[in-house]
């Protein structure tokens, strides 16, 4: 009995061995596999590599100009009321141009995962193993990696919306400072007009016409003179200062405290102009203000000086 055993013994030991030589086999040819197969997953890898950097480089080109576009709509969307229509009607525009220059962003390109093998693996854990690398492997060689984005270029398109957001914004401000603006504010930005040559504003103790702070009257009111009025079709018997000449002498700025006040002194100064041999000077509401020039200018001086003192008036 006790040969028989031994025998015993002696066999499981030659069969253990046995296994264990042919797990190791396994184990180096695992190894070998999933060396070969890491190599061309590295290489996979380092090759998708420009591909996701375009990809990252569009998504922040993007990040970047939707920053401008939400800034400029965050502006559209306080509803200010500009001076000139155009320039909210033309960012509206432009804020819809930007949207539709947006590229979309492709997906990036997966990264393969290395593969290890396990030292604890027995024999059908490494067949499986060394079956599904080679399969992977197959796989991957067979991967075509597309051409990398073309990455976008919105210099072009981001400075004409800022541009455009600029301009509706300057003249946002424009209107605000010819919204019952102070006497001095129309009186320094009267001095950048060339062709005026004197400035005066009315107190109520020297109003030609008595309706400084008057109800429906005007909150001030500039005389100004200019030069290309014929001095000698003046009438200066009241005096030769610029509110004694009054409008004739170049031009005024009336201020009122609302719009509908300023159109309802323009709709009266239309109807003085019917009156029999009446040589009507002109007169535009500006925001709040009535902007007159004197009946001795050419049409073409009148409407030359209303410009000017006009863009003095909303320089920003």
């Amino acid at each position: 009995m006790k040969k028989i055993g031994s025998i015993i013994i002696i066999l499981s030991l030659v069969l253990v061995m046995l296994l264990t030589g042919c797990d190791e086999e396994l184990k180096a040819e695992a190894k070998k596999v999933a060396k070969s197969y890491n190599t061309l997953v590295n290489e996979y890898n380092e090759n998708i590599k420009p591909y996701n950097e375009a990809v990252d480089s569009i998504s922040s080109a993007n990040d970047k100009f939707n920053a401008v576009i939400n800034e400029a709509q965050k502006v559209l969307n306080k509803g200010e009321e500009p001076f000139d229509a155009k320039t909210k009607t033309n960012l509206k525009k432009k804020i819809v141009s930007a949207n539709k220059a947006v590229v979309s962003v492709p997906e990036k390109i997966s990264e393969k995962k290395t593969a290890k093998v396990n030292d604890d693996w027995g024999k059908g854990e490494l067949e499986d193993f060394i079956k599904k690398t080679k399969s992977d492997k197959k796989a991957i060689s067979k991967l075509t990696i597309p051409d990398s984005p073309k990455i976008p270029n919105y210099s072009k398109s981001q400075k004409t919306l800022k541009s455009a957001q600029k301009k509706y914004e300057d003249s946002v401000q424009g209107l605000k400072q010819i919204t019952a603006p102070k006497d001095s504010f129309v009186k320094k930005r009267l001095q950048r007009v060339k062709t005026i040559t004197a400035i005066e504003a009315v107190t109520e103790d020297h109003d030609p016409n008595g309706l400084l702070n008057k109800q429906g009257g005007y909150i001030g009111c500039i005389y100004f003179t200019d030069s290309r009025v014929d001095r000698s079709e003046v009438d200066t018997s009241e005096g030769t200062g610029c509110i004694d000449v009054g409008n004739e002498g170049g031009g005024t700025v009336e201020i009122y405290a609302t719009k509908e006040e300023a159109e309802a002194r323009d709709t009266y100064l239309t109807s003085t102009q019917s009156i029999p041999f009446a040589r009507p000077g002109s007169h535009y509401v500006r925001g709040t203000c009535v902007i007159r020039t004197s009946e001795h200018l050419k049409a073409s001086e009148q409407t030359a000086l209303t410009n000017a003192v006009t863009n003095a008036l909303i320089a920003v």
